[in-house]
C-alpha cells in the first residue's frame, strides 16, 4: 500500500492597518442588557416578562446604552461588524461569503476587547419613531456625524492581497454599510471610504 504525501505550506498572516473614513453619520444601537437576559432565560426555559408595564422612559437613559462606549469614555464599534460589511459586499461581486470569512480578519482594538476604537466628536442625540409589536414607538440613538476608524487587519497574503481587502471594504461601505439605517437596509446613505494604507 502506498502513501502519498501532502505538503503543507505554513500560513502566511500578515496584518495592515487601514484607516477608514466615514462619509456620512453612523448611528448606533447596542443590544440592551435587559435583552440579552431575557433571550438567555428564554433559553434557559425560565419565564419572561415580555408582557410586563412598562416602567417610566428615560430618553437620556436610552441614548447612553444604545452607544458602544468603551471603559475610557471613548467609542467603539464592534470589529466583527465591519468585518461582516466587507464579507457581504463580496458577496455582491461574486466571492463566495465562506471563502471571504477565512481570508482576513478586523481585530478589536479598544478596551472592551471587542470594538475598534472610533475616531470622532461626541454623538448627538437623535430621536426616530420605529415600528413595534404594538404600533409606533420613539427611539433615542446616538449620532457620529463626523467618524474615522483605523481597521487593524489580519490576513492571509497567499490568498488576498492588502488592495482587495480595501476594495472589499469600499464596497462594502457604499453598499452594505455598519449601523443602524445603513444602505444594505435601504434607508438612510451612508458608507465608509478607505484613505490610506498604513503598514505595520
Amino acid at each position: 500500500m502506498t502513501t502519498k504525501q501532502i505538503t503543507i505550506n505554513p500560513p502566511n498572516f500578515q496584518t495592515v492597518n487601514l484607516k477608514i473614513t466615514g462619509l456620512t453619520p453612523l448611528i448606533q444601537n447596542k443590544m440592551k442588557e435587559t435583552v440579552i437576559q431575557e433571550m438567555a432565560d428564554v433559553r434557559a426555559g425560565k419565564k419572561t416578562k415580555v408582557n410586563a408595564a412598562r416602567t417610566a422612559f428615560d430618553p437620556k437613559k436610552e441614548f447612553i446604552k444604545s452607544a458602544y462606549q468603551q471603559s475610557d469614555g471613548t467609542f467603539g464599534f464592534p470589529a466583527s461588524a465591519f468585518k461582516q460589511c466587507a464579507v457581504r459586499a463580496g458577496k455582491g461581486i461574486g466571492l463566495a461569503m465562506t471563502d471571504a470569512r477565512t481570508l482576513f480578519f478586523v481585530l478589536p482594538n479598544a478596551p472592551d476587547g471587542e470594538c475598534v476604537s472610533l475616531k470622532s466628536n461626541k454623538p448627538v442625540m437623535r430621536k426616530d419613531p420605529v415600528n413595534v409589536k404594538t404600533g409606533k414607538d420613539l427611539r433615542f440613538r446616538p449620532e457620529f456625524r463626523n467618524w474615522s476608524a483605523n481597521l487593524d487587519v489580519r490576513y492571509d497574503a497567499d490568498r488576498i492581497t492588502i488592495d482587495q481587502i480595501a476594495n472589499l471594504l469600499n464596497h462594502g461601505g457604499q453598499t452594505v454599510g455598519v449601523g443602524e439605517w445603513r444602505p444594505e437596509k435601504k434607508r438612510y446613505l451612508w458608507y465608509l471610504s478607505s484613505r490610506s494604507l498604513i503598514w505595520i
